[in-house]
């Protein structure tokens, strides 16, 4: 009963501003992060708080791996470009 409400809650407070079949940027995690907040702080159950505090640092690693590969793989784009130079100055 308490995950219904949970998803409910969660679903009509971050994801129902949005167009459903559009991809959240950072501002719809944020609008998550902050439904998810609210009903951690309005749920008594201290297990339903655990789990949306638990979901919520799952969330921030998350978007920090993201972005840690999206600089990576600038960095890989960069370095192959570089050989292509390379490779291009010798023949």
């Amino acid at each position: 009963m308490y995950i219904l409400c949970f998803w409910l809650y969660v679903r009509r407070s971050a994801l129902g501003k949005s167009d459903r079949g559009k991809e959240r940027g950072k501002e719809g995690k944020e609008e998550l992060g902050g439904a998810l907040r609210g009903y951690a702080q309005h749920v008594s159950s201290r297990w339903a708080r655990e789990k949306a505090e638990k979901y919520l640092e799952m969330e921030s690693v998350l978007l920090k791996n993201g972005e840690k590969r999206k600089r990576d793989g600038e960095r890989i784009r960069g370095a192959e470009e570089d050989n292509r130079h390379v490779w291009s100055e010798r023949e």
